[in-house]
């Protein structure tokens, strides 16, 4: 029995040599029968041993499984896999101690080799599962271990992100203070610029004030060449007509052989005069307020100085001179009673005068488009001449503001009243109270600002004032 397995032995544990090439150099390793059945019963204990590994590792496995479900709740996956990998490397120790063991082990069954001879045949299949089972063992450390570096890697990735994302915050702490710095000094320059654009704005104000009013005086210039181009061209057409009427009579006196009838109505030189003296008077206060005489004449309907018609006996030309100097005189008179003439306070003092002056507020040249009036707080204003009111309240900078339409377009304005006591569409008579005198809007103090506006252009309400006390004359005349 003893020598089959012998001879058994021989044919399964053959001497076998394995070749090793080295650097162009061949060298030899023998295997003889005697270390092969070592291994061979090594590998026997090995895989013993390995099973019980492979029992300790799947209930390992089941701890890692259990293990791995708190890292997940608990969001600790780095930590886990660091300790499993040192369980296993703890493991890897151990099993190799073992190894270690068994072969010591297998060096003290290697002299009691006859005795297993017999179990050699048996086991050789078993070893060659247990090798198996160790290469997959092995693969399964390897991937392991590199699901290990993976974590490694993910850690120090992971650190790396953090470390980043604190420069990030530094950084952006730092940027945070220099924008937080910028924005104090551009909303310090934002201030600034709105200041600036508040004075530009304040200036064009003024510069647009400026100039409306100049424009104002040189349409007003203008109209008034205009007017004057007119005037010469007409009276020059009268002293043309006049040469030919004067030569006209002359030739019929040269030819008539009696006097003119003494039966045609005539005027005396007297009242003649007189009347002319009236009517030039009339006139001159119109125009002293700075209306076109003619235009308003014209606008109510009036008779105007121009020539033609059909042919008057001489005898009644003095009296149709008459006539149209007395309808044009009465057309005067109607538009006196229409013009804003009358004071707006029962006393008062002016303060600041039409026309361009240094703003109270700002201090800047600018214009005027009226006249301030200084009063008692609280003193009744007055309608200047009859109309129909067209605002009465708040407006902008004029503060409680009153405009009376007296017609023939012609406007006055009455601002920073304290109380207003008309209503709009109110039809109202000269000298009716409107208001009292306040300083509300853009005001200095308690005043009265007023206006005369025709046709859309303010005029000297001074000059209206002054005619105001003139017309009294007038009227007894």
């Amino acid at each position: 029995m003893v020598a089959k397995l012998a001879k058994w032995g021989a044919k399964l544990f053959p001497e076998r040599q394995i070749l090793i090439r080295t650097e162009g150099r061949i060298s030899y390793i023998s295997l003889t029968r005697r270390s092969q059945i070592a291994a061979a019963a090594g590998a026997v204990l090995g895989v013993a041993a390995f099973g019980y590994l492979v029992v300790g590792y799947v209930h390992f496995g089941h701890v890692i499984s259990a293990k791995q479900a708190q890292v997940a709740r608990a969001e600790l996956s780095n930590k886990e896999l660091r300790r499993q990998l040192s369980d296993l490397k703890s493991q890897l120790a151990t099993a190799t101690a073992e190894m270690d063991g068994t072969q010591y082990r297998l060096d003290v069954i290697g002299s009691e080799y006859g005795t297993l001879q017999g179990s050699l045949s048996d086991t050789e299949q078993a070893l060659q599962g247990i090798a198996d089972a160790r290469t997959q063992l092995m693969a399964e450390r390897d991937d392991l271990l590199a699901q290990l570096q993976q974590a490694q890697d993910d850690a120090s990735s992971k650190a790396d992100y953090a470390a980043q994302l604190a420069q990030s915050l530094e950084e952006n702490k730092s940027e945070l203070s220099q924008t937080e710095a910028q924005r104090r000094t551009l909303s310090a320059r934002i201030q600034q610029l709105e200041k600036d654009v508040q004075a530009s704005n304040a200036r064009a104000l003024e510069f647009k004030a400026g100039f409306d009013g100049t424009q104002a005086k040189l349409q007003q210039i203008s109209s008034e060449r205009e007017r004057l181009m007119a005037e010469r061209e007409r009276l020059a057409a009268e002293r043309d007509a006049l040469k030919q009427k004067l030569q006209s009579v002359e030739e019929r006196l040269s030819k008539a052989d009696t006097k003119p009838p003494t039966s045609v109505a005539s005027l005396p030189k007297e009242t003649q005069a007189k009347g002319e003296g009236v009517l030039r008077n009339v006139e001159s206060l119109v125009a002293a307020t700075g209306l076109n005489v003619e235009n308003f004449i014209a606008r109510l309907g009036g008779p105007t100085k121009g020539e033609g018609g059909p042919y008057i006996a001489l005898g009644t030309a003095a009296a149709v001179s008459s006539e149209i100097q007395s309808a044009r005189e009465e057309t005067l008179r109607k538009l006196l009673k229409t013009l804003p003439l009358a004071a707006p306070l029962g006393q008062y003092q002016l303060e600041s005068p039409f026309g361009a002056r240094v703003d109270p507020i700002n201090h800047r040249q600018g214009f005027h488009p009226g006249v301030d009036l200084v009063s008692a707080f609280r003193s009744p204003v007055y309608s200047t001449a009859p109309g129909v009111v067209t605002y009465a309240g708040l407006r902008d900078t004029y503060g409680k503001f009153v405009e009376i339409d007296h017609g023939n377009g012609i406007f006055t304005r009455y601002a920073h009243l304290h109380r207003v006591t008309v209503t709009r569409g109110q039809r109202i008579g000269a000298h009716q109270e409107v208001g009292e005198l306040g300083s509300t809007g853009r005001s200095t103090g308690p005043h009265l600002h007023y206006e005369v506006v025709v046709d859309g252009e303010p005029l000297d309400p001074e000059k209206f004032l002054e005619v105001g006390k003139s017309v009294v004359q007038v009227k007894r005349n």
